[in-house]
């Protein structure tokens, strides 16, 4: 009886073989080390670094649903201040409807990431979806496991609610989009913005906040203005702020000007540690 030579098991993934053959075996072999799965070729907004909480019902962890990932995670550890949240003004979010519509500008021409993060300290919930041109509309359905934590023991309201998104560079920089939220476009207040940050440490205001217009790049090429806010606030570890950015009339009426902008946060701890969050964000309207 012939045996079986254990090396061709080791090499039977090279071994060469017609195209088609080829094709086939590149697959299986891909499909036994894990790296290739037919249900991985479908789109997947979920997040490899962020991880369901195993404390939680199977049914509310974070996984794809649909057409998002939701769920509930692990808390993430991140810097003093986090974005957690870059909208055009209205932010018409309302948690009590059946779904919500998310937009980005049509012409942007980008695939955009888009993250909901529940705010209270003690319930981490989190939705990503993945917007690949020409999609420029997102309808998050509201009665999957958000629609049951909302009704846990630490209630969600539309204002636990915090949504942002983004592109990434090759350089890794992540640049924001501010959402549209509503299905109404014409609704969007141009070149108005609101920017929520995350306290994660107590920080001491007021902050000083520097407008630059930048390139492509993302390097500074126009200093718009300076100014200061929070000035009588006191911002107590995990403290939600809300700021209101208006680009300046001179800078709305630049039809040649760039698009990209970079928001400077300073401030310091209470231990006089400093504290810098850079925001860059492209303004296309709508």
């Amino acid at each position: 009886m012939k045996t079986k030579n254990p090396r061709s098991r080791q090499f039977w993934c090279i071994e060469r073989q017609p195209a088609w053959q080829s094709l086939w075996r590149l697959l299986s072999c891909l499909f036994m080390l894990g790296i290739y799965s037919p249900s991985l070729q479908a789109a997947d907004d979920c997040i490899r670094t962020i991880l369901p909480d195993p404390r939680a019902d199977k049914s509310l962890q974070y996984r794809q649903r649909d057409q998002r990932c939701e769920g509930l995670i692990v808390k993430e550890v991140s810097a003093a201040f986090k974005i957690v949240a870059f909208t055009h003004l209205p932010n018409t979010f309302d948690l009590q409807g059946s779904s919500v519509h998310i937009g980005i500008p049509q012409q942007l021409n980008q695939s955009v990431r888009i993250t909901a993060l529940s705010l209270p300290i003690k319930t981490f919930f989190r939705m990503d979806k993945h917007m690949i041109p020409p999609q420029s509309d997102f309808l998050w359905s509201l009665e999957g496991p958000i629609s049951q934590v909302r009704y846990g023991q630490l209630p969600l309201h539309s204002f636990h609610i915090a949504l942002r998104g983004r592109y990434f560079l090759e350089s890794g920089e992540e640049v924001h989009v501010p959402l549209r939220i509503g299905k109404d476009s014409a609704s969007v207040i141009p070149n108005t913005f609101e920017l929520a940050l995350l306290a994660e440490v107590h920080v001491q205001s007021p902050l000083l906040l520097t407008l630059f217009q930048v390139d492509s790049t993302l390097a500074p090429v126009n200093t718009v203005q300076t100014w200061q806010a929070l000035e009588d606030e006191d911002i107590f570890e995990g403290k939600t702020i809300y700021l209101p950015i208006t680009l300046p009339r001179d800078i709305q009426n630049e039809t040649t000007a760039p698009h990209l902008f970079k928001l400077q946060i300073n401030s310091q701890t209470r231990r006089g540690f400093g504290v810098s969050v850079p925001l860059y964000f492209e303004n296309k309207g709508y």
